[in-house]
């Protein structure tokens, strides 16, 4: 391979580990919103009929008991290491 293709190779495997990292944030965040809202929402998240089983089962997570914190019990999203080549 030449220069010029090298440089294209590392430029889109760049992006794409960028794109990927990002990515990763976002579920990571979306996840985390989620429990909070079926923490928040538990009494709508308590069983096998209940409102929002889906999202229980997508995300696998069963709001913690009622006398417990909301917000305590939900970690904060990680931040992905940055690239940088």
């Amino acid at each position: 391979m030449n220069d010029k293709n090298d440089s294209h190779w590392l430029d889109s495997y760049i992006a794409m580990t960028d794109r990927a990292l990002k990515l990763e944030s976002e579920l990571e965040e979306l996840k985390r919103q989620v429990r909070l809202t079926l923490t928040e929402n538990r009494h709508l998240a308590d069983g096998d009929q209940c409102t929002l089983k889906r999202l229980k089962d997508a995300i696998g997570f069963d709001p913690p008991p009622e006398n417990a914190d909301a917000r305590a019990r939900i970690p904060a999203p990680s931040k992905p290491e940055s690239t940088t080549y």
